[in-house]
């Protein structure tokens, strides 16, 4: 997320952009429906993961204006670099989670999701990993 932030940022482009998230959350319900992913699940994992990376690229913004930040050198372009690798980690994402899906709420897997390791050295704060991860706790369907 800190390309995208970085590339917003040299462009003078606000982090938050409702009608391009709005058809993207389209686009990829329509990928989990063609997946056999419920719609629901992809929507609020998705929306969490828009939700997260926003408030990533927020933060980021912050520290940047504190500091007087100029633009960045060598940013990817996000329209010919970064979506495309967005686009195929999306992608990804709604196969493995459709795979998932039948397991998604046995107290084994959502043990496993809760106790995933969080790394504190990593770059992404609590917070925003608890938010990426929540939709994938919260009132899915019941496994067979």
């Amino acid at each position: 997320m800190s390309d995208v932030a970085r590339w917003k940022w040299n462009a003078g482009k606000a982090v938050h952009d409702p009608q391009r998230e709005s058809e993207l959350l389209d686009r990829l319900i329509s990928q989990a429906r063609d997946a056999g992913l419920d719609e629901d699940i992809a929507r609020r994992f998705f929306q969490a993961q828009m939700q997260a990376a926003k408030s990533i690229q927020h933060a980021e913004f912050a520290e940047w204006r504190d500091n007087n930040q100029q633009k960045f050198d060598n940013v990817p372009d996000l329209q010919t670099e970064l979506r495309p690798k967005i686009s195929e980690l999306s992608r990804r994402l709604i196969e493995e989670l459709a795979l998932l899906q039948p397991v998604l709420a046995t107290p084994q897997l959502q043990a496993t999701i809760k106790d995933s390791h969080f790394d504190p050295d990593k770059p992404v704060d609590w917070d925003v990993w608890t938010q990426a991860v929540a939709p994938l706790l919260a009132n899915l369907p019941k496994a067979d």
